[in-house]
Parts: structure tokens; sequence; C-alpha cells
């Protein structure tokens, strides 16, 4: 089975190499570690580790003006707490989660699937 990453805002991402299950025992899996920890290298290096992207807001598998868009509106109202729009996890929605979107909308970074 190849394991699949999902989060409110983050782009899905998925294993490069499938991994065995077996009933009753643990299965490890690193993505920082590596790039190609995800299938088609599909992550950022970020502070020594590797990172899945964030910035899908209306999980269609890319990172466009759409979630811009969505995350902009949603500043301009002062949203804040646990919602999708709040791309860096800080609990406020704002120029700085519009701007990581902005980044990875205009390096066209999508979901790469097995």
């Amino acid at each position: 089975y190849y394991i699949q990453i999902k989060h409110r805002n983050a782009l899905e991402t998925w294993s490069s190499a499938s991994a065995a299950f077996t009933n009753g025992a643990a299965t490890n899996y690193d993505f920082t570690t590596s790039q190609s920890q995800a299938f088609g290298n599909n992550m950022i290096l970020k502070a020594g580790e590797y990172c899945i992207y964030s910035g899908d807001r209306d999980k269609n598998g890319f990172i466009n003006l759409s979630d811009i868009i969505e995350i902009y509106n949603d500043a301009g109202i002062f949203l804040s707490g646990y919602t999708a729009s709040d791309i860096n996890g800080d609990n406020i929605v704002d120029l700085s989660d519009i701007i990581i979107s902005f980044n990875n909308s205009g390096n066209f970074v999508s979901v790469v699937r097995p």
C-alpha cells in the first residue's frame, strides 16, 4: 500500500514506495528525511526537513488562484481559529497565509499520485 497524507489545507502527498502493513504491528514511514520519500519528489525543504506543500485551501489538488482568493477573503474579515485558510497554523488568517499560497501557486504545485 502507498501512504497518503491529507491535511485541512495542505496538498495531498503520497509515499514514493509502497509499505507493507501487518495486522497488529506498527508501520513507520518518515517523509521528512528526503524529498524522494514523497511520490514525484513532491515536497519542499524547510529548516532542514522536507515538508508537504501548504495552500490547497479548496482541496482540488492544485494550489492556484482560487485558493489565494479564498484566503484573501478570509483575511479581509479577520478570520481566526482552526480554519482551512490559516495556512501557517498560527490561528490567524493574514498576509503571511496569502503569501505562502501565492508562492506555491507561482511554482505550479499540484498533487502527484502513484
